[in-house]
């Protein structure tokens, strides 16, 4: 329990030191989150499945889970902690936040290397 506390102090710190998502630069916020829930090795509630045989390892789980769920949801901004709040499992949370914005992202850059390949200059305008 004691390192469950310490590690919880460790992630409010530097949770704390992040800007909340907002929809925009996913990729950006993802890669800032991530090392943060590997070092506080509750990154593992997002790719195990919750243990079905040993009591102990259960409660670990939920409480594991927990602890990545509130992360997450703590880095969020109010707009989409409203959408995001009904979520309890860490995976499922993880998975509609990647699902929804990883693409977003993607199709941005797309749409902008596009219009920066169609970019001309003409002679006769002026510039500024």
């Amino acid at each position: 329990m004691k390192k469950q506390v310490v590690y919880s102090l460790k992630v409010i710190l530097e949770i704390s030191k992040l800007e909340a998502f907002d929809g925009n630069n996913f990729k950006r916020w993802n890669v800032r989150v991530l090392p943060i829930l590997k070092f506080t090795e509750i990154d593992r509630v997002l790719y195990e499945p919750k243990p079905k045989d040993d009591p102990k390892n259960i409660v670990k789980w939920e409480r594991t889970n927990k602890l990545c769920v509130h992360t997450i949801k703590c880095d969020l901004s109010n707009k989409l902690f409203d959408n995001y709040c009904h979520f309890i499992c860490a995976k499922h949370l993880w998975n509609k936040l990647n699902g929804r914005y990883e693409f977003e992202d993607e199709d941005a850059k797309k749409f902008s290397t596009n219009k920066f390949m169609y970019f001309q200059m003409i002679e006769e305008k002026k510039c500024f």
